[in-house]
């Protein structure tokens, strides 16, 4: 699975936050995402770069965005330690049970 860093200035652009997190979670090529704070995602898809590429550019209608392929192992920073686990491994943290989680795989 291929895991991607999504962000982009959530206050300068035609796409409002709801938009950009609803076709996050409706979008089939996307199998799991996290939102650490506005504006970045982290997602995975087995989809590889241009193919997600097409769907975020209509999305941001020409406003700036960056999506990076990372490698897992080679991120850092401070992070809640079961999200680590998950970008590094795959395995999913377990969730709140407040959370409304409706996709399957999805932290938030």
């Amino acid at each position: 699975m291929n895991t991607f860093i999504l962000s982009y200035n959530p206050f300068d652009g035609k796409a409002s936050g709801s938009q950009i997190h609803a076709y996050v979670t409706d979008c089939r090529k996307i199998t799991q995402y996290y939102q650490p704070w506005l504006g970045t995602y982290v997602l995975r898809s087995f989809e590889e770069m241009p193919s997600l590429l097409t769907g975020f550019n209509g999305l941001f209608h020409g406003t700036s965005y960056i999506l990076a392929q990372v490698q897992p192992l080679q991120m850092n920073g401070l992070l809640d330690p079961s999200i680590w686990n998950w970008i590094n491994t795959g395995n999913l943290p377990a969730l709140p049970p407040t959370l409304d989680n409706t996709k399957t795989g999805s932290l938030f």
